[in-house]
């Protein structure tokens, strides 16, 4: 569903912007949704469903233009889902039915109370469930007390303007998925880039033409992403993003991006164009770099914390043989099991898609005994999933994921154990480590 909203997203976006007389925008934003980094890494995996809101963060602002202009009811109400169905993916998805309520309600000629009705009440139908699901969840896990949002609140900004410029550019997400490295210098031409294209696209004069709509939608999208993002992270999240793998939040600003470079795109300026072009060319080369240094490369997982030269998160990492890890283990297993039951222990929620591999299997149970405790199977085989050492750098950082793989070990070393040994181990494409299979027999009569 992630890789095929934003394949639909593409062309659907096109054609929106042509209908509005902006086919040169429609290009562009088509490129920019089918070339990102954000965009081709997050559409490629089931992890969260952030790549629809991307989607719907593009066209529900497309369909607004044309709805301001012709203001028919398919019109009114196809845009009011739009503007509410990301909210079943994410509250962060709702930014722009925010954004949305500033523009229309500013709109010249202004609009009806029937046509504002059409354009609020589906979305509000939408909405509802999943806000009342959010609020509900929300009232028993808040742990973010208000006094801690501005604790080191420098320290906290320079995380924030670093996660959302890398996000726009792409080099956020190069750095949590692939262990490809940036000079500084460089990351921040990167980020200066980002602020010029937002910078050209506010400044955009105003007349009565759809260029001029779109250059008046972006002054209310941009404003309310950046500040209503972390504003809606923060009584569930640490709102400044300092994890390399919060950029996954970022579709917030990579939308309006598409739709700034769009703008800048149907000028006349051969300026504005040249930032157009050289923003595209950026994209494909870092999506090029990113695909390659997963196809080809290595390394090793360097922590989880931005500032700490974080990233390369070793769920990403890919095997030597080119398919999923998961996969590749569900056959091991197999082999290893014959016809035996089998349980595969382990201790990492980068190993959680084994649980839907192994779940049409019936003969291997996997376990995460970092969340439960090993049930007793006296008799029955185990097969450990542990990160080949080598694989976490030094001054690895949260220290207790590295605590977890090492206690996985001392498990598998207890005395109710028998015949232990290494089965089979995977490395990356250019050789560096990943991870390794142990087997042992639970005793028929365990002995703590």
């Amino acid at each position: 569903m992630p890789a095929l909203s934003v394949s639909l997203a593409v062309p659907v976006a096109f054609l929106l912007a042509r209908r509005l007389g902006l086919a040169r925008a429609g290009v562009v934003v088509a490129l920019t949704l089918a070339l990102h980094p954000w965009s081709v890494a997050w559409s490629r995996t089931v992890t969260v469903p952030y790549a629809l809101c991307l989607a719907l963060g593009a066209l529900a602002p497309l369909s607004l233009l044309y709805t301001v202009r012709h203001r028919t009811i398919p019109a009114l109400v196809a845009t009011s889902l739009l503007l509410g169905l990301g909210a079943h993916f994410s509250p962060l998805a709702l930014l722009p039915a925010v954004a949305a309520a500033g523009f229309w309600l500013t709109a010249r000629p202004r609009p009806s109370l029937r046509d504002t009705a059409l354009l609020a009440l589906p979305a509000a139908v939408v909405v509802t469930p999943p806000l009342l699901g959010a609020l509900g969840v929300r009232s028993v896990t808040n742990h973010h007390a208000a006094a801690e949002y501005f604790t080191h609140l420098p320290a906290r900004l320079h995380a924030f303007a670093r996660a959302t410029l890398g996000g726009a550019s792409g080099e956020a997400t190069l750095r949590h998925f692939t262990a490809a490295r940036t000079p500084p210098a460089v990351e921040a031409l990167f980020a200066l880039g980002v602020v010029v294209v937002f910078a050209l696209a506010l400044t955009s004069p105003v007349d009565a033409s759809p260029r001029a709509d779109l250059s008046r939608w972006l002054r209310w999208h941009l404003p309310v992403a950046l500040i209503g993002t972390p504003l809606l992270l923060a009584p569930a999240r640490t709102w400044n993003l300092p994890a390399v793998d919060a950029e996954r939040y970022l579709f917030t600003l990579v939308a309006p991006l598409a739709l700034a470079l769009g703008l800048l795109a149907e000028s006349p300026s051969r300026g504005r164009r040249l930032a157009v072009a050289l923003s595209l060319a950026l994209f494909t080369a870092q999506t090029v770099r990113g695909a390659n240094d997963l196809l080809r490369g290595g390394g090793r997982d360097r922590g989880a914390w931005l500032l700490s030269d974080g990233g390369a998160y070793r769920g990403w990492r890919t095997p030597r043989e080119r398919e999923a890890l998961p996969v590749l283990i569900r056959r091991e297993v197999d082999r290893i099991r014959g016809r035996e039951r089998a349980v595969v222990v382990v201790s990492d929620y980068a190993f959680h898609p084994q649980h839907f591999v192994d779940a049409t299997g019936g003969g291997a149970r996997v376990i995460d005994v970092a969340k439960f405790p090993l049930p007793e199977r006296p008799g029955w085989l185990h097969v450990f999933v542990r990160w080949s050492p080598g694989l976490f750098a030094e001054g690895y950082a949260p220290r207790e994921w590295l605590d977890r793989d090492r206690a996985l070990g001392a498990l598998m070393r207890r005395d109710d154990f028998t015949g232990l040994h290494r089965e089979r181990v995977f490395v990356q494409p250019d050789g560096s480590p990943l991870c390794e299979l142990w087997v042992a027999r639970r005793r028929a009569v365990a002995t703590r």
